[in-house]
């Protein structure tokens, strides 16, 4: 990898492999082997991976990961259902580690 065009075409060609990327709104620029990942992505699970994956690619001396992160309308959710949810997260965690706990000098 030499020139800016060709770290940049590999990068392009890495997210558009990568499984676990979205690249339809992310967009590569590359100065001398440093690479910014500019746009948006639909989770933060895809920020992440989009950075690894960028990463692989021969010549790409650091990534600078400028993408946001834009939810898609249908997994949006309000104060409210966030904190019904967190709740009963938290609720199920607690019951199972109860649930799992076994007397003192019993045999397993």
């Amino acid at each position: 990898m030499g020139t800016t065009k060709d770290v940049r075409g590999a990068v392009e060609a890495e997210l558009e492999f990568a499984p676990l990327v979205d690249d339809a709104d992310i967009h590569v620029v590359n100065i001398n082997g440093d690479v910014a990942l500019n746009g948006t992505v639909p989770s933060y699970p895809q920020y992440l991976e989009a950075t690894a994956a960028a990463q692989r690619v021969a010549g790409v001396g650091s990534v600078h990961n400028h993408l946001q992160v834009v939810l898609p309308g249908e997994d949006y959710r309000d104060d409210a259902i966030l904190t019904t949810a967190a709740n009963n997260a938290l609720a199920l965690t607690s019951r199972c580690r109860t649930a799992s706990r076994r007397p003192r000098g019993t045999a397993t």
